[in-house]
């Protein structure tokens, strides 16, 4: 299998490096094969998948923020042009992470059973499988990383990160949406509460961190 993908990478490198299996491509690539979709909007708080436990779905966002955990500890958050369900495609039908709904999240909803049918009778669907493993792998390769640095510096990068993509930053301000509370962005930094809280208010204080609506909620 890994030399199947080793090949077929090798041939179509130029297509991977210029995005052609990408988001926008795959979810094109899976509706002009006509496999099966709903679309839905899933509600605040609910359980996409359990880790280890079996999941019958893959979900295209197109809106909306999730969490993605393992072992009790955020791994990251995902919100549009993300797919939710393909971690192990191969070799294991059970989820890789434990996924929350943060905000209400719109998505496609596909059959896993049925996508991983027709993806592994094509070429590009290999391909398409691939890339969304990789990008898997390098979250949980960018986070391992990042833990090793000093707390201050570890969750600056992630406020950063979270206000890039799902709040605002201009002119050197972060704006934090107000449904990351506390708890959740001291586990994304493995920090402790208490740690958290000294710090954020250091910057909120100098003006640099703005936490929406000033309602941080434990």
């Amino acid at each position: 299998m890994e030399e199947k993908i080793k090949s077929l990478k090798e041939i179509h490198l130029e297509k991977m490096e210029q995005g052609k299996f990408d988001y926008d491509h795959f979810l094109k690539f899976l509706l002009t094969h006509r496999i099966p979709y709903k679309q839905r909007t899933l509600k605040r708080n609910t359980h996409i998948s359990i880790e280890n436990q079996p999941f019958k779905h893959i979900y295209f966002i197109e809106s909306g923020v999730i969490s993605c955990n393992r072992d009790k500890n955020i791994i990251g958050f995902l919100g549009e042009k993300n797919i939710v369900g393909l971690s192990n495609p191969y070799t294991n039908d059970n989820s890789f992470y434990t996924i929350k709904v943060l905000q209400p999240t719109t998505v496609y909803e596909f059959d896993r059973a049925d996508m991983l049918t027709m993806l592994l009778g094509f070429q590009e669907g290999w391909l398409f499988l691939y890339a969304n493993n990789h990008k898997k792998e390098e979250m949980l390769f960018n986070k391992t990383l990042l833990l090793q640095e000093a707390a201050e510096h570890r969750l600056l990068v992630l406020l950063k990160e979270v206000a890039r993509l799902f709040g605002e930053y201009r002119d050197g301000i972060l704006v934090i949406p107000n449904y990351f509370s506390k708890t959740l962005l001291a586990n994304y930094a493995n920090l402790s509460t208490k740690t958290f809280t000294i710090l954020c208010n250091e910057w909120t204080e100098t003006g640099e961190l703005v936490f929406d609506n000033e309602s941080l909620a434990l």
